[in-house]
């Protein structure tokens, strides 16, 4: 993860919470986390620079525009579920960060790539709610997804079964590409990412406080494209800074919105307001003996889990006492956090995660957000 300096295998959440699902016609909000980074920077979306642009390289604040006129479709296809598993790595909002080679989604022949969002699996809407909570076992699956390429490219083999999406009208998105580099703060790049590699956190007093925006999608670090590997799978821990590339949405000329969108702006529906705050917390134990000086709850019935997408079923991790001066309280770890996913899995219950950070040793990463304690007499 970023905000360490680590690494860790993909999340099995992103740092974003669920949307409900939009009323028809209304088009979700635009998230740089479901675009891939060869297709935020293609070349072929460059636009000529502009003097400011032209000037920035010359003092080293090298920016580009590109202009994109993105297309989103819609796909089902059936999946044979595997011995193993469907082998997906998914984050809280259905995004695919992840498969398995040996899973049931690589075999699909590239009909379902990294960068799709699940909107439905066997006919049923996900909503807010995550595919774990969904999806019961069966020989095969119809999986729905949502898939969005850039109108100019060449069109990939599977939009031949695609339709456009009904409620997703074309999009034209103006992204600034910025080469920047980044100073390590005693190992720490002072930034936090989630699973798709969008900046999610950073702190003040860190060297990219001011480079860096929450929303920013990072696409490329030391010279590496991260198509579809984290940040902190390739990045040196040892390198003092780090030289990226960033995508970041630009905002329309002018600042004003277009009728569309605000009309689509005026009908959107108020969202809940219980936000889900995402962190990731990487700790390090020597040896599998070691503690981490974290107790978890037996029972999840003081807390509202309603937010996180959850169906009744299995407790969840929630930490319940943290030890002061442990591996644990030293990485952040808070009562009250719930474990979305440790190495990257995701979807265990509170005894499953008490015996996988039993049994691990060496860098450990966890997803955690803070569950809200429930009302009294709800």
């Amino acid at each position: 993860g970023g905000g360490g300096g680590g690494g860790g295998r993909s999340g099995g959440t992103s740092a974003r919470g669920g949307a409900a699902d939009e009323p028809p016609g209304v088009p979700p909000p635009l998230d740089l986390g479901s675009l891939p980074a060869s297709l935020l920077l293609s070349k072929e979306t460059l636009r000529r620079p502009s003097l400011k642009e032209m000037w920035g390289s010359v003092t080293g604040k090298a920016t580009r525009t590109h202009i994109l006129n993105l297309l989103t479709y819609e796909l089902t296809v059936n999946v044979r579920r595997k011995p193993n598993g469907l082998g997906v790595g998914l984050t809280v909002d259905n995004i695919i960060v992840e498969m398995d080679p040996r899973g049931s989604f690589a075999d699909t022949r590239g009909q379902i790539c990294a960068n799709d969002k699940i909107i439905a699996i066997d006919g049923e809407r996900l909503g807010t709610r995550m595919l774990k909570d969904v999806v019961r076992p069966k020989e095969e699956h119809a999986v729905t997804l949502l898939f969005t390429r850039e109108a100019s490219l060449t069109p990939a083999a599977r939009e031949a079964r695609a339709t456009l999406a009904r409620n997703v009208p074309p999009n034209t998105l103006r992204v600034k590409e910025i080469a920047l580099t980044v100073k390590r703060q005693l190992g720490n790049v002072g930034f936090t990412l989630d699973p798709t590699n969008v900046v999610i956190e950073v702190q003040p007093s860190a060297d990219a406080a001011g480079k860096l925006k929450v929303g920013d999608k990072v696409c490329e670090v030391d010279g590496l494209a991260l198509e579809h590997t984290r940040f902190g799978e390739v990045a040196d821990v040892e390198r003092s800074a780090h030289k990226l590339r960033i995508a970041r949405i630009k905002p329309p000329k002018g600042g004003a919105q277009s009728a569309s969108s605000a009309g689509a702006a005026k009908k959107r529906p108020k969202r809940d307001d219980r936000r889900i705050h995402f962190r990731e917390v990487t700790l390090s134990k020597n040896s599998p003996s070691d503690r981490i000086g974290v107790l978890f709850h037996r029972h999840d019935d003081q807390y509202d889990l309603t937010a996180f997408g959850r169906l009744d079923g299995a407790t969840m991790p929630i930490i319940k006492k943290v030890d002061p001066d442990t591996v644990g309280a030293r990485g952040g770890l808070k009562p009250g956090d719930v474990v979305l996913a440790v190495n990257g899995l995701s979807g265990m219950n509170n005894f499953q995660v008490v015996e996988m950070i039993r049994t691990l040793q060496g860098d450990i990463t966890f997803l955690v957000a803070s569950a809200p304690v429930k009302a009294p007499g709800s």
